[in-house]
């Protein structure tokens, strides 16, 4: 799976919850972009970076050449 042939596209849920904990959209980008990447189940993703004291999950599901960023945390 190579991310930069899928679309990003952050659900509404997703987008409220980041700026709530303090994340940017150019950070959930950039997790997805570069992060660790785990394949959960058969469509989910779950992608992981670390910002020096914290580190950014962000939780998608794979639908053709879209991964749809359903949540997103901060650890």
């Amino acid at each position: 799976m190579d991310v930069e042939d899928y679309t990003i596209d952050i659900s509404h849920h997703a987008f409220k919850r980041a700026l709530q904990r303090r994340i940017y959209p150019d950070m959930v980008e950039a997790t997805i972009k570069s992060g660790k990447r785990v394949v959960v189940g058969k469509n989910y993703v779950k992608f992981v970076r670390s910002y020096g004291d914290f580190s950014i999950q962000c939780v998608g599901q794979v639908c053709g050449l879209t991964i749809k960023v359903i949540t997103v945390t901060r650890k």
